[in-house]
């Protein structure tokens, strides 16, 4: 019940025709570790965060089947590996840290859902994580959401879903965090994801819960004043 309810709420004010703030969170168990970054990360370990961006971020692709949506996104955050006291494995992106979600309806046989934060450009010194200590000489440079229905029939266009996706829907799916320098790149990857209940859902930011709760209460007034 409670699951159908917030899905709801996202329904609602995405037909509400008025721009709002959405904010997913996503968690898996890493199952890959690159040698280089085994300490301070291991298999076992849970990589979990969180991204949102605005309802009327726009579609900057001209292409009927990809949807490219690069605008809109505010600040991100990812947890990984031993992240306790130094935090050295937390990671807040900036919003100017170039994330993009990519919609594919039915391209090669596929739908694809696709958040991508930072990337190879940005290991070494052009990091875009300034501050962040390196971990055996590799700077955090990218983070990837990666969800795949290989037949093709979850999304009906390449428009940018507002609504939690149901994960049932999809056979394929990952998680990675990419390190890297001037010389190489290592990752650290939740393969097989979702692997777990809850692993991605939407959560109401609070001007969106104002909103929400706006509405009802109209709607309240009005079922009142009918009785």
């Amino acid at each position: 019940m409670k699951r159908c309810l917030v899905i709801s709420m996202f329904a609602l004010l995405a037909v509400s025709g008025v721009a709002h703030s959405l904010a997913f969170e996503f968690r898996g168990t890493v199952n890959f570790v690159a040698p280089e970054l085994i300490d301070p990360f291991a298999i076992g370990q849970i990589m979990e965060g969180d991204f949102g961006f605005t309802s009327n971020a726009h579609d900057r692709n001209p292409a009927s089947d990809i949807g490219v949506y690069a605008s809109g996104f505010g600040d991100m955050l990812t947890r990984a590996g031993s992240f306790g006291g130094a935090g050295c494995c937390q990671v807040l992106w900036p919003s100017s840290s170039n994330a993009q979600i990519t919609v594919h309806d039915g391209v090669d046989g596929a739908d694809r859902y696709m958040l991508e934060v930072g990337g190879p450009e940005h290991c070494g010194q052009n990091s875009i994580i300034s501050g962040f200590t390196p971990i055996n000489g590799l700077f955090i440079c990218g983070f990837e959401l990666n969800l795949v229905d290989t037949d093709a029939t979850v999304f009906a266009s390449d428009q940018l879903p507002l609504v939690p996706l149901d994960l049932a829907e999809f056979e394929e799916g990952f998680l990675r965090l990419l390190y890297g320098n001037d010389d190489m790149f290592a990752e650290v990857i939740v393969m097989d994801w979702p692997d777990q209940p809850g692993a991605f859902f939407g959560v109401p930011e609070p001007g969106t819960l104002a909103l929400l709760s706006l509405g009802l209460l109209g709607l309240g007034l009005t079922r009142r004043r009918a009785n």
